[in-house]
C-alpha cells in the first residue's frame, strides 16, 4: 500500500496522494530524460513547475546530480526544498522559443517557418520535427526532422523549410504539426508548438445538358456530369423552376439528391414528368438547377433548359347587339373559347352598313389584349352619335377582326351594330327684363325636325303685376320654325313709358297649339315672364340757409324731384356742429308724409337762440333718414335718392372786423448764386367771421429768379415778373393757407429781401400784420454752376415757359465745342441744373450737348405715337419679320394676362393680330429668325412661382407654345444656332438659383450651367472673342448688395457652355447686351454693354476671352431696358433708354469711343419696362 507522506505530485488523480501538500492533476513541467551532470540521467524541472519550492524545509543537502539544496528557486525570499530528485537552481527560465502557425496553397512547393528567441541567453540547439495531422506524408508534405543552432541573441530567428506536394485530387483543409524538441540547454523553453495548413486548389464542375421534348414526350431524362475526381465522393441537390412553362399545369416540378461516388466523368440523371394539355400556347420551358452541393470545391453553378414544344388552337366569337342612338356608344363583347399562353393581339374593325360614319357612328379600330385565358372576354366601344333628327330609320354597322398576333386563332366570326333612334325636339321660352322700348322674347327649336312647324304665342297680365294696355301692349302670334335645331324666333312686347318710381312689374307670354303633325315635338317651356324694370329716380334735395341768430326762425325746404307711387314718409332730425343746441338753436325731429307727386315739397321750421354773445358764424346740419315707401306694392328706396343734407349757417350781427397776418419763411440762408431756394408764404384769418375778397401781392426781385408757384386751392394767381398777385374769394375763421415759391439765385451775390402783404373787404383789426419779409444773403458759389434751358427768345435768362433740359455738361478745356475724353463732365438735373464744385481754373469755358428741342437736328423725323392694346402688365417686346413679308412685327410678353400678343405690321401701324396663350408670369421675349427661315423661334421666360419654378415657352408666333420646365425662375431667355447645326438653341438664365439652362437643337434635355451671378436679370450671346466659333454668352445678375457680377462664356464646337471670365460690376445690372459701339479699324468689333440700376450705361471692351475696362455714360435712374439703332445716320451706333420710373424715352448718339451723348428725350411714356428699336415703316 502506497501511503503518501506530503508534498508528492501527480499528473492525474489515481496515485492516493492525500496530504494537504500533495498536488493532484498537475502536471510538472518535467524537461526529456537528459544528462543533467551527476551519476544518473534525470528530468530537469522547467520555469513554472508546481515542484518548486514545494517540497517543504526537511531534505538531503544535495539532489540526484550532487547539486546543493535547497535553493530559493521561485524567489519569493522563502527557502525550501523543490519536489523531486532535482533542484531547480534558478528562478525561471532563461529563454524562449516560439514558432506561428502558417497556411500555404499546396501548389507553394515549400512551406517555411520561423523560430524566434525571446532573450540573449548562451549559444544552444534544438531539435525540430514534423507530425501527421491530417496531411499525411509523404503524398501531402515532406516528412522533416532538423537541428537549429542558436547563438544567444535576442529576438534571433532560424528557418525550417518543409517540402508541399501538390496532387490533382480535390479535397478539404489539411494540416500537420511543427514541434520543437531537445533543447541543449534545459533552461531553454522550448515546448511551443505550430500547426501547417495545407488548402486545396484543385475544383471539380458540374454540368447539366439542355433538351427539348414534345409536349407528349411523358418524361424528360436530364443529365448531370462531373469533370474531375473527389475525394470522398460528394451529394447535390437539384431542382426544377418555372420558366415560360410552369408546374404543374406544363410539368411536375421534380427535386431530390443525387450521389457521386467521385469519379472523374461520372454521370447521375433523374427525370421529369412533362404534362400534355389543352391550352394553346407557344413552345415553353423550364429550368433546372443545382444547389447545395456538400464538397465546396464542385462548381454547381451550371443550369438546364427543357423546352417543351406545344400543338394546340382556339377560336374568337362575337355576338351582335342593338343600341339607341342616345346611349352614345355600343359595347360589344368578344369571347376567347380557349386558353393560350402568353395571350395575343387582334385589331377589330367597324365596317358601313346602312349606318354610315362618322355621321351615325365613329369609324373604330381598336387593338384587344388577351391574356389568353378560355372564357375570357375582351369589350369593343364604337362610339354612336346622336344626330338630333326627328325622324329616321333603324340602321346598323359591322365589326370584324383582323391582324391577330397569334396566327393559330381563328377570327372569322363578326357582329352586326343595329341603332335605334330616339330623338325628341323641344320649343321654350325664356324670362325677358327690359327697362323700356320693346321687351323680346325669343322661342328657341333645340333640335332638327324634318319639316316646318307652328307655334302660337300670346301675353297674358298676373293679378298685381303689369296691366296690359297701362304698362304694356298686349300681343298675340303664329310663329312657323322651319325645323333647323337652335332656330329662334321673336315674339316683341312693346312697353309704355312712364316718369313714376315704381316697383317692377311682370306679365307672361304663352305658348299654346303647337302643330307638328306626328313628328316627337313638344312644349318644354311655356311660359316666359316679361319684366318691365323701372328705371325713373327721384331725389330729395334740402337747400342750405343762412339766418340771423336775432331774426329766426330758420326755414328748412326738403324737396322731391319726380314722382313716387304711393308715396313715402321719410325722417329727418338736426345735428350739432359749431352751433349747439340748446345753447344756439332748438333741437328738431321727425317723420314727413309725402304724397309722391312730382316737386312736392315739406318744410321745418328750426327756433334759433340770440344769446347776445360776439362769436363766429355757427352752423349745425339738417338730416334727413329712414326713407319708407307705402303701398301694397311698394317702389324701392333705392330709386330715391335721400342722401342730401342742408346746413344752417347763424350769423352773429356783432361780429364786423377780420385778423390777417402774413408770414414768410425762406428754406436757407445763406445760399450760392445758381442755387434753388423755397420760401412758403402764409396767411391766417386770426378773426371769428370769414375773410373776403382778399388781394394778397408778393414780391420776388432780382437777381431770385421764380421757378415755379404753388398757390392754395381755389386762389386766382397771377405771376408778372417777380411779382405774384394772388386774389382769395374767401378764408374761414382761424383758418390758415401757403403760397410756395420755389426759385433760382442768379448769378449776382448780395442780399435780396422777399415781401408780401394782403387787403381784404372787411376792416382789419390789425393792420400791422397784414406786411411780413424775409432777408436772403446769396454769395458767390466756389467752383462753376448754373442751368441748363432752350432760350427760346435769346434774352439770356431762364424765362417762364422756356422748357429745362437734362443733358451732358462739360468743361471745354480745348475750346473745341466737343466732348473728349479726359475733359470733367456732369450732367444737369431733371431741372436743368449743374454744378462742378471746386473747379480751379481761369478762362474756363462751358459747354453742353445741345438737345434737338433747342437745335433741330437737319432731317430729323417727328415723334408719332400709335397706341395698342396688349396683355395686362406687359413686360417685354421685341420684332420679327413673322410673315416673311420684309416688314418687322411685334410680340409683347404680358405677366399678369400670361399672353403674347402677336402685332402685325400693315406699313402704315400696326394690327393686334392674335393672343397665344402662356403660363408661369411671361417676362423677356427673345426671337430668332436665321436668313432665309420662314418660321421664327420664339422663347419667352415665364419665371413662375418659386413652388412651380417656372419654365420657358416656345412658339413660332402662329400656334400654340409650348412648356419646357427647367431652372427655378427663368427670368431670360435667348435663342440662336449656338453649335452651327442649323437647329436653334435655346438658353435661359434662373432669377431665384444661380444658373443657366442650355437646350441644343430644341431638344427637351437641358444642360444645367452653374452660375456666379446672384439674382440674374438678363442674359446675351454675340461674338466676342473673335477667333472660334463666333458664339459667346454675357450673363449678368442684379446680384445682393455689392456682390453683382459680369460673366463671359464661350461655346465650343459640341455646343458645351465654359465660362473664360468674370468681373464685378459697379452696380446691380438691369439689361445686357452685345454691340460695335467703339470704332476700331474693322468697325467690327463687338463690345459687352450693360445698363446698371445706378444710372450709367457701360462699355466693357473684350481682350482674347478677357472683359476689359468699362467706359461710363450717365443716364437717368430708374432706367429699365435700352435698344441699339443709327438715330442720325452717322453709322455710329447709338441708342435708346426707356425710363420706367420717369415714364420718358431718351435718345443718345454714340461717339464711337464707348460713350454716348443724349439729344433729345420723348415724355410722358406710359411705365415703358422694354423697348425695341427698328425700321417699322422702311424709310431709312
Amino acid at each position: 500500500v502506497l501511503q503518501s507522506g506530503g508534498n508528492n505530485i501527480d499528473s492525474g488523480d489515481t496515485s492516493g496522494f492525500n496530504q494537504p501538500t500533495d498536488q493532484l492533476n498537475s502536471d510538472p513541467l518535467l524537461a526529456d530524460l537528459f544528462d543533467n551532470g551527476g551519476p544518473v540521467p534525470t528530468h530537469a524541472i522547467a520555469f513554472g513547475s508546481p515542484a518548486i519550492d514545494r517540497g517543504g524545509d526537511i531534505g538531503p543537502a544535495t539532489d540526484a546530480r550532487g547539486a546543493t539544496r535547497p535553493f530559493d528557486g521561485d524567489d519569493d525570499g522563502n527557502v525550501l526544498f523543490d519536489v523531486g530528485a532535482f533542484e531547480s537552481n534558478q528562478a525561471a527560465f532563461i529563454g524562449a522559443l516560439t514558432v506561428e502557425d502558417l497556411t500555404v496553397n499546396e501548389d507553394a512547393g515549400v512551406a517555411t517557418f520561423t523560430v524566434t528567441l525571446d532573450r540573449d541567453t548562451p549559444a544552444f540547439t534544438v531539435d525540430v520535427r514534423t507530425v501527421d495531422g491530417s496531411a499525411i506524408a509523404p503524398d501531402d508534405y515532406d516528412d522533416t526532422q532538423v537541428t537549429l543552432s542558436f547563438g544567444g541573441i535576442a529576438g534571433e530567428q532560424q528557418t525550417v523549410d518543409i517540402g508541399v506536394n501538390d496532387d490533382d485530387v480535390v479535397e478539404g483543409l489539411e494540416n500537420l504539426v511543427i514541434e520543437l524538441l531537445n533543447a541543449s540547454n534545459n533552461q531553454i523553453d522550448a515546448r511551443d508548438t505550430a500547426q501547417l495548413f495545407l488548402t486545396d486548389n484543385d475544383t471539380a464542375t458540374l454540368t447539366i445538358d439542355d433538351i427539348t421534348v414534345g409536349e407528349d414526350v411523358g418524361t424528360a431524362v436530364v443529365s448531370v456530369m462531373v469533370d474531375k475526381a473527389v475525394d470522398g465522393g460528394f451529394t447535390v441537390n437539384f431542382a426544377t423552376s418555372d420558366g415560360t412553362a410552369v408546374e404543374p399545369d406544363d410539368y411536375t416540378s421534380a427535386g431530390g439528391i443525387l450521389t457521386f461516388a467521385g469519379d472523374a466523368g461520372e454521370i447521375q440523371t433523374f427525370n421529369v414528368t412533362i404534362i400534355d394539355d389543352d391550352d394553346l400556347e407557344g413552345a415553353e420551358q423550364f429550368n433546372v438547377g443545382l444547389f447545395s452541393v456538400s464538397n465546396p470545391d464542385v462548381n454547381d453553378l451550371d443550369t438546364s433548359v427543357v423546352n417543351i414544344n406545344d400543338n394546340d388552337v382556339a377560336q374568337l366569337s362575337i355576338d351582335d347587339v342593338t343600341v339607341n342612338e342616345a346611349d352614345g356608344t355600343a359595347m360589344l363583347t368578344v369571347t376567347l373559347n380557349r386558353n393560350i399562353v402568353g395571350g395575343f393581339t387582334v385589331d377589330a374593325f367597324t365596317a358601313d352598313d346602312t349606318a354610315i360614319a362618322p355621321g351615325d357612328y365613329s369609324d373604330t379600330v381598336q387593338t384587344l389584349s388577351f391574356n389568353g385565358v378560355a372564357g375570357e372576354t375582351e369589350t369593343i366601344l364604337v362610339p354612336v352619335n346622336n344626330d338630333a333628327d326627328l325622324v329616321e330609320e333603324t340602321e346598323s354597322f359591322t365589326v370584324s377582326f383582323r391582324n391577330a398576333s397569334d396566327g393559330r386563332v381563328d377570327v372569322t366570326d363578326s357582329a352586326t351594330v343595329t341603332i335605334n333612334d330616339d330623338d325628341m325636339a323641344t320649343l321654350s321660352i325664356n324670362d325677358v327684363s327690359n327697362l323700356s322700348g320693346v321687351i323680346s322674347f325669343s322661342i328657341t327649336l333645340d333640335s332638327d325636325v324634318d319639316a316646318p312647324l307652328t307655334v302660337d304665342v300670346a301675353t297674358m297680365d298676373i293679378p298685381g303685376q303689369a296691366v296690359a294696355g297701362d304698362d304694356y301692349q298686349p300681343n298675340a302670334e303664329t310663329l312657323t320654325f322651319q325645323g333647323n335645331a337652335g332656330e329662334t324666333q321673336s315674339f316683341d312686347v312693346f312697353v309704355e313709358p312712364d316718369a313714376i318710381v315704381e316697383p317692377d312689374e311682370t306679365y307672361q307670354a304663352i305658348l299654346s297649339n303647337l302643330q307638328a303633325g306626328s313628328r316627337d315635338v313638344q312644349i318644354l317651356r311655356g311660359t316666359g315672364t316679361g319684366t318691365i324694370v323701372d328705371d325713373d329716380s327721384a331725389t330729395i334735395t334740402i337747400d342750405d340757409v343762412t339766418e340771423a341768430e336775432d331774426t329766426g326762425p330758420a326755414t328748412v325746404t326738403i324737396r322731391l324731384n319726380g314722382a313716387v307711387q304711393d308715396g313715402f314718409t321719410i325722417d329727418f332730425a338736426t345735428i350739432d356742429g359749431t352751433a349747439v343746441s340748446p345753447d344756439d338753436y332748438a333741437a328738431a325731429g321727425g317723420t314727413l308724409n309725402f304724397d309722391g307727386t312730382a316737386n312736392e315739397f315739406k318744410t321745418v321750421d328750426i327756433s334759433l337762440v340770440n344769446d347776445f354773445l360776439v362769436e363766429p358764424n355757427e352752423t349745425f346740419t339738417f338730416n334727413v333718414s329712414n326713407l319708407i315707401t307705402l303701398g301694397a306694392n311698394p317702389a324701392p328706396v333705392v330709386a330715391i335718392d335721400a342722401t342730401d343734407n342742408a346746413t344752417v349757417t347763424i350769423t352773429d350781427p356783432l361780429v364786423t372786423d377780420v385778423d390777417l397776418a402774413v408770414a414768410i419763411q425762406e428754406s436757407q440762408d445763406p445760399i450760392r448764386t445758381g442755387d434753388p431756394i423755397q420760401y412758403t408764404v402764409s396767411l391766417t384769418n386770426n378773426a371769428v367771421i370769414p375773410a373776403t375778397g382778399m388781394n394778397w401781392v408778393t414780391t420776388v426781385p432780382q437777381p431770385l429768379n421764380i421757378q415755379t408757384v404753388t398757390a392754395p386751392a381755389g386762389a386766382v394767381v397771377d405771376v408778372s415778373g417777380g411779382v405774384i398777385t394772388v386774389d382769395l374769394s374767401q378764408l374761414n375763421p382761424l383758418q390758415s393757407v401757403d403760397l410756395t415759391i420755389d426759385a433760382v439765385a442768379g448769378n449776382t451775390p448780395g442780399i435780396v429781401t422777399v415781401s408780401s402783404n394782403v387787403s381784404s373787404v372787411e376792416d382789419d383789426t390789425d393792420p400791422a400784420n397784414n406786411t411780413a419779409s424775409e432777408q436772403t444773403t446769396i454769395d458767390q458759389a466756389n467752383g462753376i454752376a448754373g442751368r441748363v434751358f432752350c432760350d427760346a427768345n435769346n434774352s439770356g435768362d431762364h424765362d417762364p415757359g422756356e422748357e429745362v433740359v437734362d443733358t451732358l455738361v462739360f468743361i471745354d478745356q480745348n475750346l473745341n465745342s466737343s466732348f473728349d475724353v479726359g475733359e470733367e463732365n456732369t450732367r444737369s438735373d431733371f431741372e436743368g441744373r449743374y454744378q462742378f464744385a471746386d473747379i480751379v481754373g481761369t478762362n474756363l469755358q462751358v459747354s453742353v450737348a445741345v438737345p434737338p428741342s433747342c437745335n433741330t437736328i437737319p432731317d430729323r423725323p417727328s415723334v408719332n405715337r400709335l397706341v395698342m392694346p396688349v396683355g395686362d402688365v406687359a413686360r417685354a417686346i421685341t420684332s420679327v419679320d413673322l410673315g416673311n413679308d420684309g416688314d418687322l412685327d411685334l410680340v409683347v410678353s404680358a405677366d399678369f394676362s400670361n399672353s403674347l400678343t402677336v402685332l402685325e405690321n400693315t406699313n402704315n401701324g400696326f394690327v393686334r393680330l392674335m393672343d397665344i396663350a402662356l403660363g408661369d408670369r411671361p417676362q423677356s421675349v427673345f426671337a430668332y429668325q436665321p436668313q432665309g427661315s420662314l418660321e421664327p423661334t420664339i422663347a419667352v421666360a415665364g419665371i413662375g412661382t418659386p413652388d412651380n419654378g417656372g419654365a420657358v415657352w416656345v412658339t413660332n408666333g402662329s400656334g400654340p407654345a409650348v412648356r419646357h420646365p427647367g431652372t427655378n425662375g427663368p427670368i431670360d431667355a435667348i435663342v440662336g444656332d449656338f453649335n452651327d447645326d442649323g437647329l436653334p438653341d435655346i438658353l435661359s438664365a434662373s432669377f431665384r438659383s444661380p444658373q443657366l439652362d442650355l437646350r441644343m437643337g430644341g431638344s427637351l434635355q437641358s444642360q444645367i450651367i452653374d452660375s456666379q451671378s446672384q439674382q440674374i436679370l438678363s442674359i446675351a450671346a454675340g461674338d466676342l472673342i473673335g477667333t472660334d466659333s463666333g458664339h459667346e454668352v454675357v450673363v449678368s445678375g442684379f446680384g445682393h448688395g455689392n456682390a453683382t457680377q459680369l460673366e463671359l462664356y464661350d461655346f465650343d464646337a459640341a455646343g458645351g457652355l465654359t465660362k473664360v471670365h468674370s468681373i464685378a460690376t459697379p452696380s446691380s445690372t438691369v439689361e445686357v447686351a452685345v454691340a460695335n459701339v467703339i470704332e476700331d479699324v474693322n468697325g467690327e468689333t463687338n463690345e459687352i454693354v450693360t445698363l446698371l440700376a445706378s444710372g450709367q450705361i457701360v462699355v466693357y471692351p473684350v481682350n482674347g476671352s478677357t472683359i476689359g475696362n468699362g467706359v461710363t455714360t450717365s443716364v437717368r435712374r430708374d432706367a429699365s431696358a435700352f435698344d441699339f439703332g443709327d438715330f442720325n445716320q452717322d453709322g455710329i451706333t447709338d441708342v435708346a433708354v426707356a425710363n420706367l420710373g420717369g415714364q420718358l424715352i431718351e435718345l443718345l448718339v454714340g461717339t464711337g469711343d464707348g460713350r454716348f451723348v443724349l439729344i433729345t428725350t420723348v415724355r410722358n411714356v406710359s411705365a415703358p419696362s422694354d423697348l425695341v428699336v427698328g425700321d417699322f415703316n422702311q424709310d431709312g
